[in-house]
């Protein structure tokens, strides 16, 4: 009888082909997305470093944010606490950004690391498994991550 220590799930046995596969074009090349910050939002382009040690978004004059793969935790759809912004003459926050575009990147202490925005909910579907196949590869089998 096999403990539950021992035995691995299907999901944990490295893949034969690239784990990155369909998605490292759009990793290496840069999606872009709005960063949302203190309730404002930013035009930026989110790509993996060269070195796909990091997460980089990148605005006109060069990187603006670097995030090291080892501290993220995941991609999820919906708002964050950075989407919330300030309505003009109110201390009342109000949802910023288009709802069903948004996605949060959460760091290992289940926080919001970065809040984005990208201009379709198709986009943002594309952008989160893309990052999360990213990140499940980076805590499994980081050998893969450059070469495939």
């Amino acid at each position: 009888m096999a403990s539950g220590n021992n035995s691995r799930r299907a999901s944990d046995v490295e893949p034969a082909g690239d784990p990155l596969g369909r998605y490292r074009a759009m990793l290496v090349a840069g999606s872009p997305f709005k960063e949302w910050a203190a309730g404002k939002a930013t035009s930026r382009k989110i790509a993996v470093s060269g070195d796909f040690g990091s997460l980089v978004t990148l605005g006109s004059r060069g990187v603006k944010t670097r995030l090291s793969l080892d501290s993220l935790l995941r991609c999820d759809l919906g708002r964050g606490a950075a989407h919330a912004k300030k309505k003009m003459l109110s201390s009342a926050k109000v949802p910023g950004g288009k709802a069903d575009a948004c996605f949060v990147i959460k760091g290992l202490a289940e926080n919001d690391v970065l809040c984005g925005e990208c201009n379709s909910r198709a986009d943002a579907v594309a952008l989160k498994d893309a990052l999360n196949a990213l990140l499940r590869c980076a805590a499994r089998w980081p050998n893969r991550l450059a070469s495939g």
